[in-house]
């Protein structure tokens, strides 16, 4: 569920910002990508030497979680005053919600009653 809204908005976010370099200071762009490698690169470290394997998936799926809310962070400001609104495309539906929870609920009793005795 808040998985492909974190990919569809990575998708957006790590595209979006580069066109618009001009008005951007580039080393200040520059610095906030070295950040996130250099944090990436310490946390996959330890990480994998903590959980082995599983460590360096953890810290990935870390560094692109920071990533896509850098890039949600920075759209929003974009379109702070203006009467678009890009992300609110990203707002699952209440009815779509209460199908994941509905599908979960089914998943939980189906895994008591039928599974693994």
């Amino acid at each position: 569920m808040v998985t492909a809204a974190h990919f569809g908005a990575g998708l957006f976010g790590t595209r979006y910002p580069r066109p618009r370099f001009a008005a951007l200071p580039l080393p200040r762009y520059n610095f906030t990508m070295l950040a996130l490698s250099s944090s990436f690169l310490g946390l996959s470290y330890l990480l994998t030497r903590w959980c082995g394997s599983v460590g360096f998936i953890l810290a990935n799926c870390f560094n692109m979680g920071v990533r896509i809310t850098q890039s949600l962070w920075f759209i929003h400001r974009y379109y702070g005053r203006s009467p678009h609104r890009p992300l609110a495309g990203l707002y699952l539906s209440p009815a779509l919600l209460g199908a994941f929870a509905l599908s979960g609920g089914i998943t939980s009793v189906s895994e008591v009653f039928l599974c693994c005795e």
